[in-house]
């Protein structure tokens, strides 16, 4: 071969790649344009570029030229929420490139073995399968970038939703961007003619058929959108109050809140006040805490109140719920929603139940890299299913049903709501630092859902966007904030009514579903089958089969020869003797290491584990704590003090659950274990079960009657359980022994709240804030009082101190 032949074919190469990369790139910036950015139009000719790189006949274009497009596409769409971190970023990116180059290698393999049928009918079978099941199977639960989310600026466009559902409306855009791609490639054809190419007539009928669609589309929305103006609908508060939801910082957020609803929604102003969700970043049936000031505003704004909390799990009462709740104004709770679709590792915590029972070390490394990762556990347990919210309205019912966060982009979740027969649908949202695409194109979801169902729909976000949106998709009263104007970003209370329709109109989409999305997806899979099935059987077993043998016997010699690298000569006084010097100088590593050979020179002594769990308590190394002591739960059997610290390193990295059954085992064995008594009525208290609470406090009183800690314990779960006359007399001994303390004052101040003594308790709240200044809980009893008492400015001053000490990390409660 002539070198300067294979410069010429190298060139040639290089530049194909070129050429086809940079159309990727196209591609990818178009759709993201289309989807995430102000360029909605675009959604007709977005997909143009990908569609003749591999949609034309015979095309071998490499998946990879798509993948710099499809990487540049999540850059664009989800730039804002790549800031939550590298492994959302890694999953999200790893998501498109699979369900996107999936699309485009299905394109591609269809134009080989079926090259005369165009493109316009090829690509929306594809990329409305691929939506079908974006949103079905995609990891976080949050595929909200869908391409018919851009013809919600078209309210007409987008009617036929309530026949054949959003998802569907993917067909005929992409059915516009094939069309585009044919008549582009047969203009080259002219050029440079392609091989078994579709002809003419054939394109000219595909062209006949998309503009027929369309028509259709656009005469069904002109007969089917509402002209009239909805009437006046139940009166309601929305509150935007722009305030960063933070694990563990639950009492700034929500009092906040409550001064913003209380300074801006006048009594009487409202029907329904609605808070967006995780307004309560907490259990909301904390006793004297939420539920208490939730009535009094209730009560006194004259209103139901539609907040977000979190609930407690049947199953595991430490363990939590993402949830709804309606409160009436005479304190009952009279519907809840706990969210099915949860994120997993933001929401949730996945393959826990795996782990534990196949691997229960890797589930407890996975629980440590999550915590170290995102500073915080995921205790969320998924709802069972849909739920309606009884509601009346001027003596005629109203029910209505709640979607919370990315729910309003999983259309299933909206239909079923409708399908129980809710009136209306709403939709609560914690975005934190979405981003400005983001929130509307959830805006679009929202209009999507609201038209498939024939329902108005209510958006409450945390940071925006805040507004009502009519049954046939069309946003009415938008939330302008407080400062500028801005519809996101900025806090305020939007004073509107549920755009109740004109007429009632049923539906098809919710009793039909996504049907032809469905059929799609059958189609599509086909598709699939009819691509792989010749390439199966090629890769041999013989590699994999010799890598598992290595694997396995690594695994079965490993320990033994770890086992003779740590064996060691000595006797187990000595070595003790050793340890427990060290510690007592402070050398914790040295007495560790000590320790630990101690208790496997003799493993039943019980000594060397009491500072072995004291060490890794004080450097909070509760990974080796759980795992040391978990590798001795033969010996837990029988010792309970070994049992009573296995339960706490088992709470300390969220098996709480387990805990108390290792706490409860320590105590049948020994019932007076202290350790084992004191952190078991810590779980308890949090887990919000007095009556299960009493008998160890009191059995633990008992033997150490002098425990101050204790007492103001007692007295807290006797003042949770309204029995004030037993908890006051435990704070006024608590008080005459230390008149300052400050624990002791507060409680006494909430037992003077819950009798409605509002100066008495602030006094109290004051002397406790004097004496122990770094006290979160003090700061927010001093403000829910200021505001029960009208002081909107000491409310304020409280609310600015409770802020100050969360930012400055201190969690003391």
């Amino acid at each position: 071969m002539n070198p300067e032949d294979g410069v010429a074919t190298r060139s040639m190469k290089l530049r194909r790649i070129a050429i086809e990369t940079a159309a990727g790139l196209l591609g990818g910036a178009l759709y993201a344009a289309a989807l995430a950015g102000p360029c909605g139009p675009l959604c007709w000719l977005a997909l143009v570029p990908w569609a003749i790189l591999y949609g034309r006949p015979g095309s071998r274009t490499s998946i990879a030229a798509a993948a710099p497009g499809i990487v540049l596409y999540i850059l664009m769409a989800w730039r804002s929420l790549l800031d939550y971190g590298v492994f959302f970023a890694l999953i999200i990116s790893l998501e498109a490139l699979l369900y996107y180059g999936g699309v485009l290698a299905l394109l591609r393999a269809t134009s080989r073995w079926m090259p005369r049928v165009p493109i316009a009918l090829r690509l929306p079978v594809l990329w409305t399968a691929m939506d079908y099941l974006f949103v079905r199977f995609e990891v976080f639960r949050g595929a909200l970038f869908f391409l018919p989310n851009p013809l919600a600026d078209w309210p007409v466009l987008i009617q036929i939703a309530d026949i054949a559902g959003g998802l569907a409306l993917a067909f005929p855009l992409a059915m516009v961007n094939g069309l585009a791609a044919d008549l582009l490639l047969l203009l080259w054809g002219r050029r440079s003619p392609l091989p078994a190419a579709p002809s003419r007539r054939t394109i000219g009928a595909t062209a006949g058929a998309t503009i027929a669609l369309l028509a259709g589309i656009v005469a069904y929305g002109l007969a089917r959108i509402d002209r009239f103006e909805p009437p006046n609908g139940p009166r309601i508060a929305l509150l935007q109050p722009d305030l960063p939801h933070i694990v563990g910082r639950p009492l700034g957020l929500y009092i906040d809140e409550l001064y913003q609803t209380c300074q801006r929604v006048p009594a009487g102003a409202a029907d329904l006040v609605i808070w967006p969700e995780n307004s309560v970043l907490d259990f909301y049936d904390r006793p004297n805490f939420y539920l208490h000031d939730l009535t009094w505003m209730a009560r006194s704004r004259q209103s139901h109140v539609l907040f977000g909390a979190l609930g407690r799990a049947k199953v595991d009462p430490f363990r939590s719920t993402d949830s709804a709740l309606l409160l009436s104004p005479e304190g009952r709770i009279e519907g809840h929603y706990e969210k099915i679709d949860l994120i997993p590792w933001a929401e949730y915590f996945p393959f826990e139940s795996l782990l534990s029972r196949i691997a229960p070390w890797l589930n407890i490394l996975h629980v440590k890299a999550l915590v170290g990762l995102q500073g915080y556990f995921p205790t969320g347990t998924a709802g069972e299913k849909a739920t309606l919210f009884p509601y009346a309205w001027q003596g005629r019912p109203l029910p209505f049903g709640v979607v919370i966060c990315s729910e309003a982009g999983i259309p299933g979740r909206a239909r079923s709501e409708a399908a129980l027969g809710a009136n209306f649908l709403v939709n609560l949202v914690s975005e934190g630092e979405a981003g400005g695409y983001l929130r509307r194109n959830m805006l679009r979801v929202c209009s999507l859902r609201a038209v498939e169902n024939r329902r108005p729909f209510v958006r409450v976000g945390n940071t925006g966007i805040t507004c009502t949106i009519d049954e046939s998709g069309r946003p009415r009263d938008i939330l302008s904030g407080e400062r500028t104007g801005a519809e996101f970003n900025e806090p305020g209370i939007l004073l509107a009514r549920i755009p109740l329709p004109s007429s009632r109109r049923h539906a098809g989409y919710t009793d039909l579903g996504d049907i032809l999305p469905a059929v799609c997806a059958l189609l599509a899979v086909l598709a699939l089958a009819r691509s792989i099935l010749p390439h199966l059987g090629r890769i041999g077993a013989f590699p994999a089969l010799l890598f598992c043998l290595a694997l396995l016997a690594a695994a079965v010699t490993m320990p033994g020869c770890l086992g003779i690298l740590r064996h060691g000569r000595g006797d187990f006084d000595s070595i003790f003797e050793r340890g427990v010097t060290a510690f007592k100088e402070g050398r914790d590593n040295v007495a560790l290491g000590a320790l630990e050979r101690a208790t496997r020179l003799s493993p039943k002594r019980v000594e060397p584990y009491r500072y072995i769990a004291e060490i890794l308590r004080r450097q909070k190394q509760s990974l080796h704590g759980y795992r040391f002591f978990e590798k001795r739960r033969d010996l837990a059997r029988t010792e309970p003090e070994i049992s009573a610290y296995l339960g706490y390193f088992q709470q300390e990295l969220y098996q709480k659950s387990a805990a108390v059954e290792s706490f409860r085992h320590a105590l049948d064995e020994d019932p007076g274990q202290r350790l084992a008594l004191l952190w078991l009525s810590v779980l308890l208290r949090d887990s919000n079960q007095p009556a299960l609470l009493f008998p160890y406090l009191d059995r633990y009183l008992q033997l150490h009657p002098d425990d101050r800690e204790v007492q103001g314990l007692l007295g807290e779960a006797l003042l949770d359980q309204g029995r004030g006359d037993e908890a006051g007399t435990i704070f006024d001994a608590i008080l005459e022994k230390s008149p300052e303390d400050p624990d002791a004052l507060r409680l006494k101040g909430m037992l003077r709240l819950s009798l409605g003594r509002l100066e008495e308790a602030g006094m109290l709240m004051a002397r406790s804030a004097r004496a122990d200044p770094e006290s979160v809980v003090t700061r927010y009893n001093q403000a829910r009082i200021a505001l029960m008492l009208g002081d909107m400015q000491g409310c304020l001053r409280a609310i600015e101190a409770l802020h100050e000490l969360e930012k400055k990390g201190n969690l003391h409660q």
